[in-house]
């Protein structure tokens, strides 16, 4: 059995404990960056099977070209403006929060909306989700105009989504992984992707709105992130594709 995305933890979701029983069933490991590789080699107790061969969806991306950013916006009716795209799912090891965490979401998108459009991605199905939901669907219809909701990008539009956003905000691993090779600032909010490996462009703040808008205001002068992915190598679906062809370890 081969695992992909082995040794990450996000402590404020449940899938730890999946992910980490998936790990001590599996014979071949591909971390996505070194901390990653540490943390299976510890688990297991062998360095035998593990490769850091960094995120294959960033090598994906890299060989992907992205529509325009005006048939984007023409897609999706975003108007031209600069914008915020916005992804939170609830967290979900400490659900008894969310409605307080979707209050200071919805004051902190309250304010945003002055200067930015908000281009939200609908949280997915996990405990609690209908709570964020509801509230971008009261927000979409005190702000028709200044907020897109979009429930299903698919990963191509995403991609492009980050690729002419402004800035992103939330608490999606798509902030934490991808965002950076998008040369994007990220506002991640809370403990859900808490334990995975950060690159420079991440801001941690808690769910308090006027942390959130503080974080924001300090990132927008900044303009574009000009570091290094943490999670990027080169050609890492093809050094997957080797490493299995050539493994004798079963």
């Amino acid at each position: 059995m081969r695992s992909f995305s082995r040794g990450e933890e996000s402590l404020g979701a449940i899938d730890n404990i999946y992910r980490h029983q998936i790990t001590l069933a599996s014979h071949i490991h591909f971390t996505s960056s070194e901390l990653y590789c540490k943390r299976v080699i510890e688990l297991i107790g062998s360095s035998q099977g593990v490769y850091n061969v960094g995120s294959i969806a960033l090598d994906k991306i890299n060989k992907s070209s992205l529509i325009s950013e005006n048939d984007f916006r023409t897609k999706y009716n975003i108007p031209e403006k600069e914008f915020i795209l916005i992804t939170i799912h609830p967290e979900t090891k400490n659900i008894d929060s969310n409605e307080v965490f979707a209050e200071e979401i919805y004051k902190a998108a309250f304010e945003l909306i002055k200067g930015f459009h908000l281009v939200i991605t609908m949280p997915n199905s996990d405990t609690k989700g209908s709570i964020f939901r509801n509230m971008w669907k009261k927000l979409k219809s005190e702000f028709p105009t200044d907020v897109s909701l979009i429930e299903n990008f698919g990963s191509e539009n995403y991609y492009a989504a980050m690729q002419y956003a402004k800035l992103l905000l939330g608490n999606s691993s798509s902030g934490i992984i991808e965002a950076a090779t998008f040369n994007k600032y990220v506002v991640n909010i809370g403990d859900r992707q808490k334990g995975r490996a950060r690159s420079l462009n991440t801001i941690d703040v808690d769910f308090d709105y006027k942390d959130i808008l503080f974080k924001v205001k300090e990132i927008i002068p900044k303009g574009e992130f000009k570091g290094n992915n943490e999670y990027f190598q080169e050609n890492s679906i093809q050094k997957v594709i080797n490493i299995i062809k050539d493994y004798d370890g079963f």
